[in-house]
């Protein structure tokens, strides 16, 4: 299989002695980002930090590709409440290994699209972009009754 490597940052130079089946893409527009998470298999989010969010695992999840995320802030809950995927220890690249080699095996398509499922259903559920205008609205008219003033 190939490693597509998405992003820039200062570990890049890093990946130039790589071997061939890893294909560093640097930083990507969303097209381009849409047309990688077509063709992949899963997507791994190795951050070593703590994650309040994790945008590029949420993208990964409404396109239906099951995460492997490191077990970090917000990865953590976003890949267990879903089922979205599996967790490693941050930094444990034997772990990381191994995830990657059950990934890549034929026999775990089924695992791979159930996982990939429950995570689209997580965002369309949890995460829509309507329901992300919905939220903000009412943040907004509750911070305006707050204050004595109703919006329409």
């Amino acid at each position: 299989f190939v490693l597509d490597v998405v992003g820039d940052g200062p570990d890049a130079g890093l990946l130039r002695d790589a071997p061939a089946s890893v294909v560093h893409r640097g930083w990507l527009d969303r097209p381009a980002i849409a047309a990688i998470l077509e063709s992949a298999r899963c997507v791994v989010v190795p951050s070593r930090f703590h994650e309040t969010f994790g945008l590029s695992a949420a993208e990964a999840m409404a396109a239906g590709v099951p995460l492997i995320a490191a077990r970090s802030g917000a990865l953590t809950e976003m890949v267990e409440d879903t089922r979205g995927g599996v967790l490693f220890v941050p930094g444990n690249r034997t772990e990381l290994a191994q995830l990657l080699e059950l990934y890549a095996r034929d026999g775990s398509a089924a695992e791979l699209d159930a996982r990939g499922a429950a995570g689209r259903g997580f965002i369309s559920q949890h995460l829509s972009p309507s329901l992300m205008v919905e939220r903000t609205v009412e943040v907004y008219r509750e911070a305006a009754r707050s204050r004595g003033v109703e919006l329409q």
